[in-house]
């Protein structure tokens, strides 16, 4: 049986895209992690614990935005 999928054309849904936004800062969040513990330069430390706050703060709004649009199962967003 196929399943019918979106064409890459096709704008995304406000849903989907917040989705996709979600999935985005987890990447950001994780790179910045490891980015952070690989270093020792104490200027790129400041930088990266600057970057892991912003996107922290970016992954908490992009979570309230989905749970005020009716997402609150996790498998949706992983």
């Amino acid at each position: 049986m196929m399943t019918k999928t979106k064409k890459s054309t096709e704008p995304l849904t406000y849903k989907e895209q917040l989705l996709t936004d979600i999935r985005q800062a987890v990447c950001t969040l994780d790179t910045v992690f490891i980015q952070l513990n690989s270093n020792t330069d104490p200027d790129l430390i400041d930088c990266y614990i600057y970057e892991l706050k912003a996107a922290q703060k970016r992954y908490k709004y992009l979570l309230e935005q989905a749970r005020k649009n009716g997402i609150t199962n996790h498998t949706e967003i992983y």
